[in-house]
């Protein structure tokens, strides 16, 4: 008997570690243009093949990731308090759809925690989809980021 609870004992957290679920991503948003706090930093950005990416783990909640894949660093966490609003296409103007929430993040790199407010506007263009999300956090630095949207995004599904 206490073999056998010894031995659950040791075994039990790689049992739950296996029944939890994989991130399945919904949405990859591709990073053409970077700027912080005006400051054009694409190149680094492009360097590092970073991408924002929507997530599920439990197929409600969404998430976003700020993934770096050449330092293999990202920063991650669960959006909240959203915000949504759709503009209908115009004779001058593109279908938009706007998003605004807050996103409590955490760094992969360093212990950094904490909430961003983010913005994300998705247009809606006769080729495909393209976005303008700015993050703020609570250093009030500005990050912006511009580009294409590789899966499609249904911003009223979470």
């Amino acid at each position: 008997m206490k073999k056998s609870l010894i031995t659950l004992f040791l075994f039990l957290p790689f049992i739950i570690l296996g029944q939890t679920e994989k991130p399945k991503i919904i949405s990859k948003l591709v990073i053409s243009d970077a700027r912080e706090n005006d400051i054009d930093i694409t190149e680094h950005i492009l360097n590092q093949q970073a991408y924002l990416a929507f997530y599920t783990e439990d197929g409600k909640n969404l998430s976003m990731a700020n993934v770096w894949v050449k330092n293999a660093t990202n920063s991650f966490g669960r959006i909240f308090d959203k915000k949504y609003h759709k503009s209908e296409e115009s004779s001058t103007e593109f279908e938009t759809h706007i998003m605004s929430f807050k996103w409590t993040y955490e760094n992969s790199y360093n212990t950094k925690k904490g909430t961003a407010n983010v913005e994300l506007v998705i247009i809606h263009k006769p080729i495909g989809k393209a976005f303008i999300i700015t993050i703020i956090p609570e250093d009030l630095d500005v990050l912006q980021y511009k580009g294409y949207i590789e899966r499609s995004l249904d911003l009223n599904k979470y």
